[in-house]
């Protein structure tokens, strides 16, 4: 595109009117990516959210436009997606090449004989996102971003009251009876994953704390308690006025197994 100099006369053409001097030119490049380019990032067959997680079914929808579909995508996808290189080649080198990582395979258990894992439950956890591509720049020093949350985007309500809640594109765990929320921080499911290191241990234990968020936890006394049982047993039971039954919600019990 030409760019033009400001208040600059040149000879008269056209259609009769004067032609301003031409001070230089402007040069950028179009890109259209339509839907299925968006999903070539998915891979081949990308899954359309209408999945069952252990929290109960989980479908989306756009709040006017029923013909808009929303696909299922990884960590890795939504930073190819994003165009964001260096994230993605930090998480293959420090992460996924590391043979500890359980990124695939079987879960590896620490190398110790006891775990009791105390966390707190039933605070409301943001435990997914809905995005959808940019393509407005408001504010000219705004930094862009190839993805924005999707506002208008919708959970599908079933029979059965929601463990989940969305606003503005993030979608909440609420807590439900017989299944805990996490902890304000970190959904249950990433909380509860070193249930699956149980058979490999001489004992493992979990400790539920009641509403009780991911910092403040440190300096709730019903933690402090849970502490004092597990390390020093024979100084806690002389606490009968404070015992971990009386503080804590729920009491220590395994994790149910994921399926």
């Amino acid at each position: 595109l030409p760019v033009f100099a400001a208040g600059a006369r040149g000879s008269a053409g056209g259609h009769g009117g004067a032609r301003r001097a031409v001070a230089g030119l402007i040069t950028f490049r179009l890109r259209w990516r339509d839907f299925k380019a968006v999903q070539g990032v998915c891979g081949d067959e990308p899954q359309c959210i209408n999945e069952r997680r252990r929290n109960g079914a989980f479908r989306l929808r756009h709040r006017s436009d029923g013909q808009i579909v929303y696909d299922k995508l990884d960590l890795l996808q939504a930073l190819a997606l994003a165009g964001a290189k260096e994230p993605v080649r930090a998480w293959l080198r420090f992460f996924s090449n590391d043979l500890l990582c359980e990124q695939a395979g079987p879960p590896h258990a620490p190398p110790v004989q006891r775990v009791l894992a105390l966390h707190g439950v039933n605070v409301p956890t943001e435990c997914c996102y809905v995005l959808r591509l940019n393509t407005v720049r408001l504010a000219e020093g705004e930094v862009w971003r190839g993805l924005k949350l999707d506002d208008e985007a919708e959970l599908v309500q079933g029979d059965a009251p929601s463990p989940l809640r969305i606003d503005g594109g993030v979608v909440y765990e609420l807590p439900t009876p017989g299944r805990p929320s996490g902890d304000g921080m970190v959904p249950i499911d990433s909380m509860e994953h070193c249930c699956e290191w149980g058979e490999a241990l001489k004992f493992f234990g979990v400790v539920h704390i009641d509403r009780a968020a991911h910092r403040e936890i440190l300096g709730d006394r019903r933690m402090h308690q849970a502490l004092v049982e597990a390390l020093a047993p024979a100084a806690a039971a002389g606490q009968s006025s404070r015992s971990l039954a009386t503080l804590l919600t729920s009491a220590r019990a395994p994790c149910g197994k994921k399926k």
